[in-house]
């Protein structure tokens, strides 16, 4: 016997945000990527790639995507076990993200969990990003998968 449990409206909308998140940057949708952030969004990826912690504008955000994506043939960003909590008009999310590039004979896959943390008001009803933090757990193949990216998106 199964149990159907009465879904939370905010909880389904914020998990289908952040699987658009990763679908749409997977897909090259950078407009429809934008509407997923709010205005301004700090971004984390120093566990990764070292450097400061980002204050970035939404366009400067997708700016920064639409150059680095499109140089890789292929990227897949696997979001599993996601999880979110809700406090009135804020939410924190985590997952789990398998994060696959491909270019050529080169391969790189990042291992971690994302952290978010989204808002939204009575200006925009829906779920925005303001905070994405990435924790980095491990990587396979070659980061040189990165930099010929950049040559070929530039």
């Amino acid at each position: 016997m199964q149990t159907i449990l009465t879904p939370n409206v905010d909880d389904i909308a914020i998990k289908q945000r952040l699987f658009s998140f990763a679908n749409y940057a997977d897909n090259r949708e950078f407009s429809l990527l934008g509407e997923i952030f709010s205005e301004q969004v700090r971004l984390d990826y120093t566990s990764t790639f070292g450097g400061e912690v980002q204050n970035l504008s939404r366009q400067q955000l997708i700016d920064q995507w639409a150059e680095f994506l499109p140089g890789f043939e292929l990227t897949w960003h696997h979001l599993s076990k996601v999880r979110v909590t809700i406090n009135e008009d804020r939410a924190s999310a985590e997952a789990d993200i398998i994060a696959s590039h491909f270019l050529g004979s080169h391969f790189w896959q990042l291992c971690g969990r994302y952290h978010f943390k989204l808002h939204r008001n009575s200006a925009n009803p829906h779920w925005q990003i303001y905070e994405l933090t990435l924790h980095f757990d491990s990587e396979q193949g070659d980061r040189q998968a990165i930099i010929e990216a950049h040559k070929s998106g530039l």
